[in-house]
């Protein structure tokens, strides 16, 4: 070690004993145990406070019109379902994402190399989707919904209420109960 860290941990012990018993260490003392408080949703706080109106699309729905409407509406989660309401999947931004193949370099007229974005072949939310998404009911605790979310490393859930779709839940409804409580 050398002198300046045998110096400073020296000195660091020294001060240590100076401030034990006076009113900064226990201050010192209170102001740590707080910050290691645990953060919890009220017990009472339910998924179905939070959800919101699911953006619903079909199965056959084109590649093309869901680009359109993931920037009308500003969303980044559509749940696919039937003509029951039942789900039958989820598109998120990420699957849109997968259908992009890394450009190609290729020869073009004259020799002249131009790269190429090619898509791969998926032409509908059907082929893209992510089928039997995990979802929660409107009962379960938003704490749990935010376990669910944390261990399965995904963003969005679907709502359900007796096999049928009634909102969805995303990562950014939780953060912004998180920053309200906080």
């Amino acid at each position: 070690m050398s002198i300046k860290g045998k110096f400073l941990k020296h000195t660091k012990e020294e001060i240590k004993k100076m401030l034990e018993g006076t009113e900064l260490h226990k201050e010192i003392k209170k102001r740590r145990s707080s910050d290691k408080k645990k953060v919890r949703f009220p017990e009472r706080m339910r998924v179905k406070d939070v959800m919101k109106e699911p953006a619903k699309i079909k199965e056959d729905t084109k590649i093309r019109d869901l680009l359109d409407l993931l920037e009308e509406t500003q969303r980044t989660c559509f749940i696919v379902v039937d003509d029951e309401n039942k789900v039958k999947g989820i598109v998120t931004d990420s699957d849109l994402l997968k259908i992009v193949r890394r450009p190609r370099k290729r020869r073009g007229v004259w020799g002249v190399e131009y790269r190429c974005l090619t898509m791969r072949g998926a032409e509908t939310a059907g082929d893209i989707m992510t089928k039997n998404p995990i979802s929660v009911k409107p009962e379960c605790k938003l704490e749990d919904a935010a376990s669910i979310m944390r261990d399965y490393k995904i963003r969005h859930l679907p709502v359900i209420d007796e096999g049928k779709l009634v909102g969805t839940i995303d990562l950014r409804d939780i953060l912004l109960v998180l920053r309200i409580l906080l």
